[in-house]
C-alpha cells in the first residue's frame, strides 16, 4: 500500500467547507441513511478512489460507494481537489447496459475485489454486498404489500356478514345488549392485550436474527431516542441537559435558554454545536423559540429521516407481512360479531344506537393499533435490544445521551424541568426544506467504472 497517499486520502474532508447542508449531510438525508452508516459508506468511497488512482485497470464501486461517487460529483470543486490529491482525473463512466458493458463490469467488478482484498482485506458485506442499507433489514421483500391485504381482508369482511348473521342470529337472540356490549369490550381487551404480547416477542426475535454487521446494531443514542419516542424534541431535550451539566448553557429566572460562556473548553459534537450557535446568534431564546428554530436542522432532521425510513422498509418485509395478517385477522373476527350484532338488532327493530356507537370504537380503536403495529419494531423491539443486550455485550459507556436514552426524563437538570412544554418538532410537520435535489431514499445506476 502507499502508505502516504491513503492517508492523504482518509484525511481529506468532503465536508469542507463546513456548513449546515454539508456533503454528509446530503448524502444521509438523500439516501435514508444513518450517521454511522454515512460514515462507513465515505470511508469505503475513499478506498475504492485509492484503488482507481493506484491501479491502471478500470475498478468498479458497489451500489452503495457509487452512490456517494454520484454526489461528490456534484461537489465540482471538493471533487476536482480530491482528483488533484490523487494524482489522477478518476471518471465517472456509467454503464449502457450491452452485452460488451456486462462483460466488461463484470470482470471490474471482480478485480476489484481482488485489488480491494489485496490492499484493505476483506469487503465489509454491508456496503459491498448489498444494493441498499436496507437489505439486511429485510431478508425478503413481500409479494404484496400492506394496503391490499387490508382492501382484500375488508372485501372478505363484506362477504362474510350474510354469513356470520345466518349463523349468529338466533344465538345474539339470548343476549342482552348491554351484556353483548361489556362482553364484547372485554373480548376486545384481551385480544389486544395478548397480540401484545406475541408482537413484542414475534418483533424481538426478528431483531436478534437481524446479522450481526446490520446498521441496525450501530445506532448513535440520538437515532435510538427518536425511534423510541418518535419525538425529535426528545433528542434535543438530551442534547440541551448535556450543555446544561457541562455549563455551556443557562436557563434565566425568565426561563430563556442563554449561551453561556465558560473558561474552560467543552468539546462539543455537531448537533450541540447548532443549539449554540443559534444561540449567539438570536441571543437568549425561550424552550419554544429555541425548539422551532434548532428542529429544522439537517443533523436533526436527518434522524427522522433515517428512522423513518426503517419502519417504512421493514413494513414491506415478508416477517411483518404475515405478523399483520395474523393481528388483522384477529381483530377482524371481533369486529365481524359486533357488527352482526347491528345487523341482527336493525333486522329485529331492536334499539342499536349504543351498540353503532361501540362497534365504531371498536373499529377506530383498532386500525390504531394495527397502525402503531407498523412502528413498534423502531418504538420498542430495536430500542429494548440495545438496552438489554448490546450496551452490556459492547460495553457502551452510559454517559451524555445513552443515560438519558436509558432512563429519559429521570436525569433531567432541575434547571431544564420546568421549562419543557410537550410538543412534537417533526421535520415532517413541514417546518424544514429538503436539503437534496435527490431521487429519495435509494436508487442507483448501474456498474460505473473509474
Amino acid at each position: 500500500m502507499k502508505q502516504e497517499l491513503w492517508d492523504t486520502i482518509v484525511g481529506f474532508d468532503l465536508d469542507r467547507p463546513a456548513g449546515e447542508y454539508s456533503f454528509s449531510k446530503r448524502l444521509a438525508y438523500e439516501n435514508c441513511w444513518t450517521t454511522s452508516f454515512t460514515s462507513q459508506a465515505i470511508l469505503e468511497y475513499k478506498k475504492f478512489m485509492y484503488l482507481a488512482a493506484t491501479y491502471e485497470f478500470m475498478v468498479s464501486p458497489s451500489e452503495i460507494v457509487d452512490q456517494v461517487w454520484h454526489l461528490h460529483l456534484i461537489f465540482t470543486e471538493s471533487y476536482s481537489e480530491f482528483c488533484q490529491l490523487l494524482g489522477k482525473q478518476v471518471q465517472h463512466i456509467p454503464s449502457t447496459h450491452n452485452k460488451e458493458d456486462y462483460l466488461r463490469f463484470k470482470q471490474a467488478k471482480e478485480r476489484t475485489k481482488e485489488y480491494y482484498e489485496k490492499e484493505f482485506g476483506t469487503q465489509p458485506e454491508s456496503i459491498w454486498g448489498q444494493h441498499d442499507l436496507f437489505d439486511s433489514l429485510i431478508d425478503e421483500k413481500s409479494n404484496y404489500d400492506i394496503r391490499k391485504v387490508t382492501n382484500f381482508g375488508i372485501l372478505a369482511f363484506i362477504c362474510f356478514s350474510p354469513i356470520s348473521y345466518l349463523l349468529l342470529k338466533d344465538i345474539y337472540k339470548g343476549i342482552q345488549g348491554t351484556n353483548f356490549i361489556v362482553g364484547i369490550i372485554a373480548v376486545t381487551l384481551v385480544t389486544l392485550g395478548l397480540l401484545e404480547i406475541f408482537n413484542r416477542f414475534r418483533l424481538r426475535k426478528i431483531v436478534a436474527q437481524i446479522e450481526p454487521s446490520s446498521f441496525i446494531f450501530d445506532l448513535s443514542p440520538s437515532e435510538l431516542i427518536f425511534a423510541k419516542t418518535q419525538s425529535l424534541e426528545k433528542v434535543i431535550i438530551g442534547e440541551l441537559n448535556e450543555l446544561i451539566e457541562a455549563g455551556v448553557i443557562k436557563v434565566n429566572t425568565n426561563k430563556t435558554i442563554e449561551h453561556q460562556k465558560t473558561e474552560t473548553e467543552v468539546e462539543l459534537n455537531e448537533a450541540q454545536m447548532r443549539i449554540v450557535e443559534k444561540l449567539d446568534e438570536l441571543g437568549p431564546l425561550t424552550y419554544d423559540q429555541l425548539m422551532r428554530n434548532v428542529s429544522i436542522k439537517p443533523q436533526y432532521r436527518n434522524i427522522e429521516t433515517s428512522i423513518n425510513a426503517i419502519w417504512k422498509n421493514f413494513t414491506t418485509s415478508k416477517k411483518y407481512g404475515r405478523l399483520y395478517a395474523i393481528n388483522f385477522s384477529l381483530i377482524s373476527i371481533i369486529v365481524l360479531l359486533s357488527l352482526t350484532r347491528v345487523i341482527a338488532g336493525y333486522m329485529n327493530d331492536k334499539p342499536i344506537g349504543y351498540i353503532v356507537l361501540t362497534t365504531i370504537l371498536l373499529i377506530v380503536a383498532m386500525s390504531k393499533f394495527l397502525e402503531r403495529l407498523s412502528k413498534q419494531l423502531c418504538t420498542h423491539a430495536i430500542p429494548s435490544y440495545y438496552e438489554d443486550v448490546l450496551i452490556e455485550s459492547r460495553n457502551i459507556e452510559v454517559k451524555g445521551q445513552w443515560r438519558y436514552f436509558l432512563f429519559s426524563s429521570k436525569i433531567l437538570s432541575s434547571a431544564l424541568v420546568p421549562i419543557i412544554t410537550v410538543v412534537n418538532y417533526s421535520a415532517n410537520s413541514g417546518a424544514g426544506t429538503n436539503i437534496g435535489g435527490g431521487g429519495g431514499c435509494g436508487g442507483g445506476c448501474g456498474g460505473c467504472g473509474g
